[in-house]
Parts: structure tokens; sequence; C-alpha cells
């Protein structure tokens, strides 16, 4: 099934990003990208299955934008004094996933209600 160009993960990032850039953070919603869009909600979660994975994806967008102005700000120029170039942070941080902001425990890690015995 073929599906109109609008509801690629591109153009639903760049409305999502322009709400977030002239409205803030309380704007983005997938019913109001999809409105944005021309489309029913329900198209969207075909790219992003919820909020938080569209914003995941948003920040992603944002840290090869940034990346890229960091390369093109530095040009080729060489670390001094041992830093650890800009690049490279900038690539472990985008190369990291977005910590899930329900996991209170971090890495994963079990509940206490979810250990045996507990």
């Amino acid at each position: 099934m073929a599906y109109p160009k609008k509801t690629s993960p591109e153009a639903i990032r760049a409305v999502a990003i322009n709400l977030l850039e002239k409205e803030g953070e309380a704007a983005l919603t997938i019913r109001r990208v999809a409105s944005e869009l021309g489309l029913a909600p329900n198209a969207l979660y075909r790219h992003f299955a919820t909020r938080d994975v569209l914003i995941a994806a948003i920040a992603d967008e944002v840290a090869k934008r940034l990346l890229a102005a960091i390369n093109k700000a530095l040009g080729n120029q060489k670390p001094k004094h041992g830093k650890v170039p800009a690049e490279r942070q900038v690539r472990t941080f985008a190369s990291n996933p977005v910590p899930d902001p329900n996991d209170r425990y971090g890495g994963g890690r079990k509940r206490p209600s979810q250990t045996v015995g507990a």
C-alpha cells in the first residue's frame, strides 16, 4: 500500500520540530502533528508508536544538526591539549538511547514488586 509523502518520518519530524520551536513542548501531541499534516492521528503511529518515541526521534535529528554545525564550525581542526573533539562528544551523546522517563530504577532493573518473593 502506498502512503502519501506527508506521512514520511521526515515530514512528521519536520512538523513536530516546527511546533516545538513555535509553541513549545505542550503543543507537541500526536493529534496536533497529525492535524498540521492534514492526517488522522492513526497515520502517525505507523512511524512513531508514542509521543515519547517521536520526541526521541526529534532529539536524534537535532543532535545530527548540531553535529553538522559543529563540523562546519571546526572544519579540519585537530584537538589541542588532549581534549576530546566536540564531534566525538556529540556522536557519543547522539548514539546513546534516550532513557525511559518511567524507569525510576535505571538500566531496566526490576522494581521491588517485580522480584521473586516480594
